[in-house]
Parts: structure tokens; sequence; C-alpha cells
């Protein structure tokens, strides 16, 4: 009967033991974990960005296609009427002031020139004859040779005839005029914006 007990309490002791060990490995291998855990926890929240939440108002913003039009626009025309030789712009172009936008054919006005030029040599003319008539009416008169009548008529003629040239000569420094409006050009430094033109250009 002792014998027996002496091996129960061996057998107690190395249940004990395993136990033990068991208790000790169970610990050890929970022990490993914080550990790691803990790296990775340092590790990721080195690598993560951290932002602060704020209420702020957003534009509302909005792309259309689109022009830019200057409220200061100036419509350019032709004072003569032909047509179109030349336009010397295009659109979107920047122009200087007195720059020529477009040439019109100078025909039709060279054309009034001559005519007018023709007038002021036939009126000059008429004007040449009816000065000596007065002249010449006015010595007789004055010498009682010719009738007052006859030399008011002259008189009269001669008056007519410096109307007439004066007319003639209007005529044609206005037809001359004309020649500079054959070249349309810009009033001011300005940039093109289109251009409406076709082969036979209205006053």
């Amino acid at each position: 009967m002792r014998i027996l007990k002496l091996k129960s309490l061996q057998t107690s002791g190395i249940l004990s033991l395993i136990a033990a060990s068991l208790l000790l490995a169970g610990c050890g291998g929970q022990g490993e974990s914080p550990s790691a855990s803990t790296a990775s926890a340092v590790e990721i929240k080195a690598l993560a960005q951290v932002f602060t939440v704020q209420n702020q108002s957003l534009p509302v913003l909005a792309k259309f296609p689109g022009s830019v039009i200057t409220s200061d626009q100036v419509s350019v025309t032709s004072r003569v009427m032909g047509y179109v030789r030349s336009v010397d712009v295009h659109e979107g172009q920047a122009v200087k002031a007195g720059q020529t936008l477009l040439t019109i054919d100078a025909a039709d006005v060279t054309g009034a020139i001559n005519l007018a030029r023709a007038e002021v040599n036939k009126a000059l003319a008429g004007l040449a004859d009816a000065k000596g008539n007065y002249e010449r009416y006015q010595t007789l008169y004055q010498q009682n040779a010719v009738p007052k009548q006859m030399f008011e008529q002259m008189q009269t003629a001669y008056k007519v005839a410096q109307s007439n040239y004066a007319a003639a000569d209007a005529a044609l420094k206005q037809a001359q005029a004309q020649l500079t409006y054959v070249k349309c050009k810009a009033a001011a430094k300005s940039r093109l914006k289109y251009k409406l033109t076709a082969k036979h250009s209205p006053p």
C-alpha cells in the first residue's frame, strides 16, 4: 500500500509538470501576438494620411463655348458706289488707324472727274467770251456808241458765265473728293470682327 501511494504521488507530479509546461507554452504564444499587432499598427499609421474635415463653400463652375464682343463697335461702309477691287484685311486682324480695309474700283469716279473737268473747261471758255464782250460793250456804252439795254445784256451774260464757271469748278472738286473715298480706311485702332462684302458695293 505504501509503494502504491508513492507511485500515485509520482504520477501526480508528472501530470502537474505537463500541465505547467502546457500553460507556459500557451502563455508564450499569447505573449508574441501583442508585439506583432503593435508592429503592424505602427506601420499602417506611418503610411496613412490624416485629413481634417472642414465646412466651406465651393464655387459652382460650368464651361460653355462662346466669344467676347466689345461694346464699342464701328461699322465701316463705302461712301462711293462701285465694284470692290480688293479686300486688304481678314477677319480677326488687328488694324491701325488709317489702314486701308478695302478698295473700290475707281473707274466710275475717274469718269465723273473727266466729265466735270470738261465742264470746267467749257465754262471757262464761256467766261472768257462773256468777259470780253462785257468789257467791249462797257467801253462803247461809256462812249454812247451802244444803248444801255445792250450793255446791260452783256453785263448779265458775264455774270451768268461767272456763275456757270463757279458751279463747274465746284462739281469738279466734288468729283475729285470722291476719289479719296475709293479706299475705306479704319477710323481708329481696332480689330476686324467680320466682313460683309459683295462684288458690287453700294454707298
